[in-house]
């Protein structure tokens, strides 16, 4: 091959390789929020803090290392790590001063392939600074100024009016005025150029969706000087609802057929409607579409609230249905509904068949290993008032069953058994009794059953069952067991998910266990949240990997008995695990009922999953947390200390001085605010003028001479241990007055969330002492005088001496 051939192949390889390393890494720079690659942007005032983010994206196929983020205007980039497994993100931040004018800057990311290949791209981003608004929005929902959350509650499905009011407040003609919202709701507006202190409203509308929610309204304008200028304006609504839940007889059967119920008989209706929030309901009423009569035993419901109602009838013959509708009215008018259906099937004969003890009426049902013995039952239950005789059961994959008698009395019942190998995969079978009536003839019931036969390990969480859905039969999160990625040391494998109330189980039972545990069986080990869960705040965990995972976690904040509220979604999209400890932030949200709860934490190579369903490997671990409210937990100590020793004895004497030592300290969770100090010194003595010192905030009274009080505007004492260190002198009267033996005195802190604060001396052994100092002078002065001989006579002469004084110096 021609040389000049090989210089052209290796080349094209070069630039083929460039072009493939180039691909392999993404970076988006968004501006406040927005992904402004081109002028002019969001528009900021001059002096506000503008905020960057730059989006990182592995598009390659590859893991990257070595990543790092600058930008070409100086600002210091922060990103949560280094390395990126293929198709996984993070997030980079950076923050500045906004300045005048129109502003570029690009963001770049560099990063290496396995083989050392560097990799790099770029993104633009902008902003126009201006120094004063000439233009204002103000955004209603639904006619409310609902810049704060949670705003109006408005039905789910009913239609949210929105209204921008545009206003021109600057000096200048404003044209191309446009309105857009960031949920791309479409707004209309009657013109685009507004007169100085002109007004105009646009519109926009759609229909109420579940939850919270929130959007924001920008209005966008353009200066006689080419400039623009613009202006935004959030606003809130809640989509709320009612939730029923209509049971059968204590059964909720929104399928066919229901329970089985005696033709004739009563049966019984429970409507339980609960109001999730946030606002009140009233006119709550119940209809069933049978005409069945229901009875609510009120018909307010605050947020939160659940109430039952209930109806009856008599059972008819044959399969019946009939759905429950409740609806009530909210504060602000707008009517919100729920609906829910309920079977039953009215028959003489019943049957209830369960496999490994588990009523399996849907697949999977149980997981079981193949090759281990399946037990079934068969319950058949006389629903009649006749004896049934010819009583026998029957399965329809050749089971052989086995009943106890061929007759069955009014209301009794007796239990069929019959028995099986596993065997893999999915596995269905129905059992059906047949019997004869005296006055019915023939007949017949039916209910199938399910299990899977599982061939591999697998490990399953252990939270309750089925509000959290745990088991196999509810399509619990479960792993494939027997790689080399787990949490913690160590991860147990079960047949099928262990639930218990304290999400342990699969700790209380022994199983296959892969890996090397400190306790064999426990492998709760994974997962330790070293913050505790506070509301409104942010939490911190600490989750242990084998090897690089990515980790999915939710926490059921709402105390609902699911994960999939807003905000239980601890890490959306899944995030990034290294090898080792990986120390985790995730925000606890305001509204997070405050409780025992649990949590699910996932990690596996499959990327990020859902709290249910199968992934390949790695593990489950389910937890009971506790959401707590913030406290604020202030104390204060004060000691006394001798600064100026006048004879140098060691001692409190008069003419001595003291320094006087207080410690605020918050050991709450929440930081506690408007913190203030006030001291009066002991009458007996004198506050040294200019001593008063603190750590924090700041001397208000104190260091003037003539001053007689200690006061101290200290302002925020941080939680968890924040502490502020004051101290002030005072010096001994000197005289100091005949029969006094001491100077004592306390302080008190304030502050806006807490109780006042005395201060304790803590040598004195109570709760909140006051500070109490020996004046040993004064204490000799008040020694006992022998009451006899010439002592008694001095004694004697010093009292009428005092006395004659009192009496001349009050006249």
């Amino acid at each position: 091959m021609p040389f000049r051939n090989l210089i052209a192949i290796a080349f094209s390889i070069g630039i083929a390789a460039s072009v493939f390393a180039q691909s392999e890494v993404d970076i988006e720079k968004f501006t406040n929020g927005q992904d402004a690659d081109t002028a002019p942007g969001p528009v900021v005032i001059v002096g506000d803090t503008v905020s960057w983010t730059y989006v990182v994206t592995n598009t390659g196929s590859r893991p990257l290392t070595n990543i790092s983020v600058t930008d070409d205007q100086g600002v210091t980039v922060t990103c949560p790590g280094t390395t990126l497994d293929a198709g996984f993100s993070f997030t980079c931040t950076a923050s500045g001063t906004a300045l005048s004018g129109q502003y570029a800057n690009i963001g770049t990311v560099s990063a290496e392939l396995p083989d050392a290949t560097p990799v790099s791209d770029s993104d633009p981003s902008h902003y126009f600074g201006q120094a004063v608004a000439s233009i204002s929005i103000e955004k209603r929902t639904n006619g409310f100024d609902a810049d704060i959350a949670p705003g109006p509650s408005v039905p789910v499905g009913s239609t949210v009016n929105w209204e921008y009011e545009i206003t021109n407040i600057g000096a200048d003609d404003l044209s191309d005025i446009s309105v857009t919202d960031d949920q791309g709701v479409v707004v209309s507006c009657p013109g685009t150029t507004l007169a100085p202190g002109a007004s105009m409203t646009c519109t926009a509308s759609a229909l109420a969706q579940a939850g919270q929610y929130s959007n924001i309204g920008t209005v966008n304008a353009t200066l006689p000087s080419e400039d623009p200028t613009a202006a935004s304006d959030p606003s809130h609504y809640y989509g709320q609802t009612l939730v029923l839940v209509k049971r059968t007889n204590g059964i909720q059967s929104e399928t066919p057929p229901g329970p089985a119920v005696a033709p004739g008989s009563t049966v019984t209706w429970t409507y339980q409607v609960t109001n999730p929030g946030p606002a009140t309901v009233t006119g709550l009423s119940v209809t069933d579409d049978q005409g069945v009569t229901v009875t609510c035993p009120q018909t307010t419901l605050a947020a939160g609230e659940s109430v039952t109602c209930t109806g009856s009838d008599i059972a008819q013959a044959g399969q019946y249905t009939n759905v429950g509708t409740a609806s009530a009215t909210l504060p602000l008018g707008g009517i919100v509904t729920a609906t829910d259906s309920g079977f039953y099937f009215a028959n003489s004969i019943a049957i209830e068949k369960s496999t490994n003890g588990v009523d399996a009426d849907l697949p999977p049902g149980p997981s079981l290993s193949p090759g281990s013995v399946v037990d079934w039952t068969y319950v058949v239950t006389n629903l009649g008032s006749e004896t049934l005789t010819a009583v026998g059961v029957t399965d329809d994959q050749g089971v052989t069953v086995t009943c106890p008698g061929t007759t069955l009395g009014p209301g009794a019942s007796m239990t069929c058994t019959a028995s099986g190998v596993a065997i893999s995969g999915q596995y269905a079978n129905v059992g059906t009794v047949d019997a004869t009536s005296p006055t019915l003839g023939a007949l017949s019931a039916s209910d199938p059953s399910h299990y899977f036969g599982q061939t591999v390990d697998l490990d399953f969480g252990d939270a309750p069952d089925p509000a959290f859905q745990t088991l196999f039969a509810s399509n619990g999160a479960r792993h494939i067991l027997g790689g080399a990625v787990f949490l913690g040391a160590c991860v147990d494998a079960e047949a099928d998910g262990l639930t218990s109330a304290g999400a342990d189980g699969d700790d209380l039972a022994a199983g296959t266990t892969f890996g090397t545990c400190a306790t064999p069986g426990d492998d709760e080990d994974g997962v330790v949240f070293t913050t505790a869960l506070l509301t409104g705040m942010t939490a911190s965990v600490d989750v242990v990997a084998s090897l690089p995972c990515t980790l999915s976690a939710w926490i059921d904040f709402a105390g609902d008995g699911d994960w999939g509220d807003a905000g239980e979604n601890l890490f959306p999209g899944g995030t990034a695990l290294a090898a080792g400890t990986n120390s985790l932030n995730f925000a606890v949200p305001a509204s997070a009922v405050p409780g025992t709860t649990s949590a699910r934490f996932r990690c596996t190579t499959d990327g990020a999953v859902g709290f249910t369903g199968e992934a390949g490997d790695g593990e489950v671990e389910d937890y009971t947390v506790t959401i707590e409210l913030p406290v604020v937990s202030v104390s204060a100590t004060k000691v006394a200390s001798l600064s100026v020793d006048v004879d140098s004895d060691s001692l409190a004497d008069p003419g001595d001085t003291l320094l006087y030592t207080i410690t605020i300290v918050n050991s709450g969770t929440d930081d506690a605010t408007g913190v203030t100090f006030i001291d009066a010194p002991d009458v007996n003595t004198a506050l040294v003028a200019g001593s008063v010192t603190t750590t924090a905030g700041t001397v208000t009274t104190g260091n003037t001479v003539g001053d007689s009080t200690v006061a101290v505007n200290v302002g925020t004492v941080a939680a968890l241990g924040g502490t502020v260190t004051i101290t002030f002198q005072v010096t001994i009267d000197n005289p100091f007055p005949i029969g006094v033996a001491e100077v004592s005195n306390q302080g008190v802190v304030s502050g806006d969330n807490f109780a006042d604060t005395p201060t304790d001396d803590p040598a004195a052994g109570g709760a909140a002492d006051a500070t109490t100092t020996p004046i040993s002078a004064a204490a000799a002065a008040g020694a006992p005088i022998p009451a006899t001989g010439t002592w008694a006579l001095i004694a004697m002469i010093a009292i009428l001496g005092l006395v004659a004084v009192r009496r001349i110096a009050t006249g």
